[in-house]
């Protein structure tokens, strides 16, 4: 698994640009330090350097935090913005970092200079801009050292490190996208216990249902209208080639197609996207496959093995959250719109209130940002950073992150009518930026794991009161 910055590929041998070094970054330290004068930057750069340097970074305080709270004798700045610990996705039953299958260094990534032929931004540091120090060259740093750290003291110790706060605020900078795949399989664990072996007969399960709607196809083509006319054999037939792979072939091309490595028919990247979703669809069938999921399919593989890369994809997918969704049970869907509005109304009650007045509800923007993850609405950058925040807090995360969404919109917001925030919230703003949006996110309080599950309890008190109403009139 190799990855870089904002935007990571793991490079097929024979595929993309070739093999791509960092160069010498030419940092010295007399470019990073601060004039005395500049007081406010130095107090920025010190904050930062804290959690750069992995020599001050110490555990013998760290211990597991409760379920709301992170213990005060290891918590940072970052912790008291984010107190909420959560204790539906740890690493118990994970791969054990060490056991992780080892990269060579000289994997092939995608950096920067990348990502500017792929005509994707990169978010800038305002901070090294005041200090008159490059962007690229500044984050590039921040990145190695963050890398440092996370190779050298957290995940071969994650057993032990997993719950100390230094994870968290690391996580809330943004994993360096050379471990991101790692970090992202620690964090979230593999309670399903899915293994490469299950993985490998799945896929020669989809392809051997591949070869049957092949067949089928065939006898499709090769029907004889006057046999069956409409209503008939060949449209019998046809309607059972409808299938699950059609479906799945069709948004392989429309999966980020700002990537040519999806759009490519001879692309690996293609083909084992392809393997995750048709595997996924044997493995839970009750589920099956719906638009959207290749996109999260996709994110995954950007950053690790496709064997990683399902069973991270079927361990989200099958979480009671994401199932409920992709199910379309609808009690358990309301119960968490009425989860999400209560926040909105807690949070931001302005926007709640004009929300209301003009008939805009939950299901009409939540629905959509859930079941995709953030992916088909958000720049790539942005997204890597939420999924951080995701697999790291769950749930959680998701409610935050449509709350700080919409506190970064609110203002316009507040000016626009029906139509305008129905297109808006389907279609937010390209220019996010990953920094300014996480900020926004951190700045929610009010959605917590308990918080959370007193309104789902709540919520499903509520609609079952309304159906025994409706049953008795």
């Amino acid at each position: 698994m190799a990855a870089a910055d904002g935007i990571s590929l793991r490079m097929a041998d024979g595929f993309g640009p070739g093999e791509l070094q960092k160069s010498d970054l030419g940092l010295s330290t007399e470019m990073l330090d601060l004039s005395t004068s500049a007081l406010d930057i130095s107090r920025l750069a010190l904050e930062e350097s804290e959690v750069l340097s992995p020599s001050t970074i110490t555990f013998s305080n760290c211990r597991s935090a409760s379920e709301d709270e992170v213990p005060s004798e290891c918590a940072s700045e970052d912790d008291k913005e984010f107190s909420e610990h959560n204790s539906g996705y740890s690493a118990v039953g994970c791969n054990e970092p060490g056991k992780l299958k080892t990269r060579r260094k000289s994997s092939k990534t995608l950096s920067t200079k990348f990502m500017r032929k792929l005509g994707m931004k990169s978010s800038s540091s305002s901070l090294a801009t005041a200090c008159g120090v490059d962007d690229e060259k500044y984050k590039e740093h921040l990145e190695d050292q963050h890398t440092e750290i996370w190779t050298k003291e957290l995940l071969p110790n994650w057993s032990r490190k997993q719950s100390c706060s230094k994870v968290r605020s690391l996580c809330f900078k943004g994993i360096p996208s050379q471990i991101r795949g790692q970090v992202w399989c620690s964090l979230l664990g593999n309670k399903l216990n899915i293994t490469a072996d299950l993985f490998q007969v799945l896929c020669e399960q989809a392809e051997k249902s591949r070869e049957a709607y092949e067949e089928e196809k065939e006898h499709i083509e090769n029907a004889d209208g006057d046999v069956g006319g409409f209503g008939g054999k060949a449209e019998e037939l046809l309607l059972k080639a409808i299938s699950t792979h059609k479906m799945i072939l069709l948004d392989l091309p429309r999966t980020y197609p700002e990537l040519e490595i999806f759009r490519n028919e001879n692309s690996p990247y293609r083909q084992h996207l392809l393997e995750v979703l048709e595997a996924f669809v044997c493995f839970r069938p009750e589920v099956g496959y719906s638009q959207g999921m290749s996109f999260l399919a996709a994110l995954l593989l950007l950053y690790m093995e496709p064997a990683d890369a399902f069973m991270v994809f079927t361990n989200i997918l099958t979480s009671s959250c994401f199932v409920n969704f992709y199910r379309m049970k609808m009690p358990e869907v309301k119960m968490y719109m009425y989860a999400h509005e209560k926040f909105l109304k807690e949070e931001l009650p302005y926007l709640y209130s004009h929300f209301k007045k003009l008939g805009i509800h939950p299901e009409m923007y939540m629905v959509k940002w859930i079941m995709c993850l953030f992916c088909q609405l958000l720049p790539l950058e942005c997204t890597c950073r939420i999924w951080d925040f995701f697999f790291l807090d769950g749930d959680v995360a998701i409610f935050r992150t449509g709350l700080g969404i919409l506190k970064l919109l609110e203002k316009d917001l507040l000016k626009m009518s029906f139509e305008q925030i129905a297109y808006q919230l389907s279609h937010l703003p390209s220019d996010i930026d990953e920094d300014e949006l996480m900020r926004s996110v951190r700045s929610v309080q009010v959605v917590t794991n308990r918080r959370l599950k007193d309104l789902l309890k709540e919520a499903s008190s509520v609609y079952r009161k309304q159906g025994s109403k409706n049953e008795n009139p």
